[in-house]
């Protein structure tokens, strides 16, 4: 089958392409609700002349979800503003809505007959393009005329936030949207991030790096890793170690799954029980788009199986990708959103020479390490252009170094879940020498395939190849379906095909 039959794909591109204009920016707002209708009277005219046989209700709800979602981003982007940024995180130009957490007041004076009163507080939500930024300390100079004090609680603001101070973020004048006391479920949230991160501080290893390091693969924090540790795990195309996706997600599942097992029978009440769960660690984590995609997938996935429907993975990728936008349609533009979909939709496609191996001849390790291989390949074959054009970098050791680097990340988020459940009951020195053997093995397999222009390449020129074309080339892949010409061909095709792509896209934008 081929994966562009999938009738979502009729609105999630469209979707796509036009949340992609709005969020950078590439034409006049009028210009592109302009082309959004043209898209819609051009639809219409494609199943009146060429389709005409479709069904009405098919060629209506088509229609209708179009329009409806055009208006929706029109409304999303209505206050679209430029931001005078200097920070250099693929921060985006717009004006943004921030939750803060109010930490102290600061003393200032009246100006232009208003109170512009200033507080230091932590931003504690954000929409996920700017999510780089939670946790980091902000003043925000509000016009505030009320007098209910705000110490303690969370404030939602509208406004353009000022990076020229490296350790402290600054919004002015920024609009007041609301104010909210912190509810007993962000209480409760708030004390099992804590227990975790105080888990990790206190376990006691002879390199005290390793607390760091279990904060970043367990929570996906990744400041808490040294400068030096990001550097050897970005050159060694071991980063996304860190960035929470269906490797966590999916353990996460299986270990729920097994607990609610013992003692619940129904079907769907223990799947709900395990969404439950997830859904508190997406909490835990601030809701990175991986870990989103993973969970969305999920819970898509296990509705088709619940209800008895026919499974199908490109449907639960696509449907996934849609609710996400719909939710926040600034995901597109981000880093981790577009790695994660890229690289997903690559092992789907890719997927199809797994298909045409013959695994009876291989024992099990044979069928392990030749199904991690094509696993290994195609996530770099569908994260090389992005990977080429935000971080400079081509790491074609990756394609090995995952096959040894992500079952160690596996045993990490094991072993850590598992002290968390029992270590107040049994102590922490047991896991402290698992995770320090761990860590010293995974550090000898990174500085070994870590040399420059051996083992990864560092590109100088930045093309700063457009969104369009991100989205453009994991769908190249799909000329791989179209091949029938054998194994042989389709193997070296496969192996050929993102360095064709990459060459081509990389060299005419």
């Amino acid at each position: 089958f081929l994966p562009m039959r999938t009738p979502i794909l009729g609105i999630l591109i469209p979707y796509l392409v036009f949340s992609i204009l709005f969020e950078n920016q590439t034409f006049k707002q009028s210009t592109i609700m302009y082309i959004q209708g043209s898209y819609a009277v051009i639809l219409l005219g494609y199943y009146r002349y060429y389709r005409p046989n479709t069904n009405i209700v098919k060629i209506s709800l088509n229609i209708a979800f179009s329009i409806i979602l055009s208006c929706y981003l029109q409304y999303n982007y209505r206050n679209l503003v430029v931001l005078n940024s200097t920070d250099n995180n693929y921060f985006p130009k717009r004006e943004i809505i921030l939750e803060i957490k109010i930490n102290q007041k600061v003393r200032n004076r009246q100006t232009n007959q208003n109170f512009h009163v200033k507080y230091l507080g932590s931003v504690e939500k954000t929409p996920q393009f700017a999510s780089g930024i939670i946790n980091r300390r902000i003043l925000c100079s509000i016009d505030y005329k009320l007098r209910e004090k705000l110490k303690g609680k969370i404030i939602r603001v509208k406004g353009i936030i000022n990076f020229n101070d490296k350790n402290l973020l600054k919004i002015n004048r920024c609009k007041l949207i609301s104010v909210k006391t912190i509810s007993t479920y962000s209480i409760f949230i708030c004390k099992i991030r804590s227990y975790i991160i105080k888990s990790f501080d206190e376990v006691n290893v002879p390199d005290n790096e390793i607390s760091g390091f279990l904060n970043a693969i367990f929570l996906g924090n990744k400041n808490t890793l040294s400068e030096k540790e990001k550097e050897n795990y970005q050159y060694s195309g071991t980063m996304h170690l860190f960035a929470v996706s269906g490797l966590h997600v999916g353990f996460l599942y299986l270990i729920f799954l097994s607990i609610f097992s013992w003692f619940c029978k129904n079907r769907i009440a223990k799947e709900l029980l395990v969404l439950l769960m997830i859904i508190i660690y997406l909490e835990l984590i601030y809701y990175p788009p991986s870990a989103m995609r993973a969970t969305m997938m999920l819970f898509v996935w296990q509705c088709t199986i619940i209800f008895s429907k026919r499974k199908h993975a490109f449907s639960s990728l696509f449907l996934s990708c849609l609710v996400l936008l719909i939710i926040d349609p600034s995901y597109v533009i981000s880093v981790g959103f577009q790695l994660s979909y890229t690289v997903v939709f690559s092992i789907l496609v890719y997927s199809k020479i797994s298909r045409e191996i013959q695994y009876e001849r291989f024992n099990f390790f044979g069928k392990f390490l030749t199904g991690s291989l094509i696993t290994s390949y195609s996530a770099f074959c569908g994260s090389v252009l992005l990977v080429y054009d935000y971080f400079n970098l081509i790491v074609p050791i990756s394609i090995f170094i995952n096959l040894l680097a992500v079952p160690i990340a596996f045993l990490f988020v094991l072993t850590s879940f598992i002290m968390l459940l029992i270590q107040p009951i049994v102590g922490i020195e047991i896991f402290s020498q698992i995770f320090y053997f761990l860590y010293g093995l995974l550090e000898i397999i990174i500085q070994f395939c870590n040399f420059e222009d051996v083992t990864y390449f560092k590109i100088q020129e930045n093309k700063n190849i457009s969104n369009i074309i991100h989205l453009i080339y994991p769908f190249s892949f799909i000329i791989y379906f179209l091949s029938e010409k054998g194994f042989i061909f389709n193997s070296i095709l496969f192996m050929l095909t993102p360095f064709l792509f990459l060459f081509l896209f990389a060299s005419v934008i």
